[in-house]
């Protein structure tokens, strides 16, 4: 009985997975012959990587890129995003056969953005935050701060935070910005980011009045966010 799509991608991550680049491989094989991208983007890290990685893999870079900006191209965002990164902040030429291009690295972010990628959604507006491959521009940043943070993501929170502590592209606002680490701190996930410290750190320079407009605007933002 032939194997349905789905499961021919669940076999073929689960060995990317044990570092089975071989059977990834050629598990994957028919779905490639497809072009699905999902399958393309799986492929092309193995052989980016190589043996160093994938025993029994010999490393071949123009194949791999090849295969990810293929997937890239048809809508992946996992892809996408692995390729803005790569233009962006990667290693460049002599290592991972592509050239630092911020300007593309923002292009792909944007894409991947677009497409629901929260980690995308953070780089993409600290590029327009910073100036990095395109202009400043603010509104921009908020945008997809704010869209990062209707997913609950807390790092975007911050970031939007100390946009408006520092009067970033919007008039210094310190009660929206105790808000926004107020919220920060309290979606925090992980053990090792906690924004409680430089929430309190605000707070200090507040008064009681200021705190309790921020905390009652804090339930506002959560509120209009509808985070899912």
């Amino acid at each position: 009985m032939a194997q349905s799509d789905q499961e021919l991608l669940r076999r073929g991550k689960a060995f990317e997975r044990q570092r089975d680049g071989q059977s990834a491989i050629l598990v994957l094989r028919p779905l490639l012959n497809k072009k699905n991208p999902s399958a393309q983007f799986i492929v092309g890290t193995i052989y980016l990587e190589g043996s160093r990685i994938y025993p029994g893999i010999t490393r071949d870079i123009v194949r791999g890129w090849e295969l990810i900006k293929s997937s890239a191209e048809s809508g992946d965002p996992d892809a996408q995003y692995f390729l803005a990164n790569e233009y962006a902040y990667g290693t460049g030429s002599e290592n991972s056969g592509l050239p630092h291009d911020r300007s593309k690295g923002v292009y792909w972010f944007k894409k991947a953005a677009t497409h629901g990628d929260v980690g995308a959604m953070i780089l993409l507006a600290d590029c327009y935050r910073e100036g990095w491959g395109t202009n400043i521009e603010f509104v921009q940043a908020i945008k997809w701060y704010r869209k990062a943070s209707s997913k609950g993501n807390s790092v975007a929170m911050a970031k939007l935070a100390r946009m408006y502590l520092e009067g970033e592209g919007v008039p210094q606002n310190f009660i929206e910005a105790h808000a926004w680490l107020n919220l920060a701190a309290t979606q925090s996930k992980s053990e090792t980011v906690s924004f409680d410290q430089e929430r309190d750190a605000l707070a200090a320079k507040m008064n009681s009045n200021q705190i309790e407009k921020a905390q009652a605007r804090a339930k506002v933002i959560l509120a209009e966010l509808r985070i899912n």
